[in-house]
């Protein structure tokens, strides 16, 4: 069994937000790269709170 407090915790120490990415912040990323987002070209976009 896994201790989810320990696991979150050490998600906070390993992001800059301190915590995992929200979904709805998730998918305002991708609705933005659907949607018409020609300024971002040629990059790796992490979208997990790191």
């Amino acid at each position: 069994m896994v201790d989810e407090g320990y696991a979150m915790s050490e998600v906070a120490v390993r992001t800059p937000l301190g915590r995992p990415a929200d979904p709805d912040e998730t998918a305002a990323t991708i609705e933005r790269l659907l949607l018409g987002a020609t300024d971002v070209t040629g990059t790796c976009l992490p979208v997990d709170g790191t």
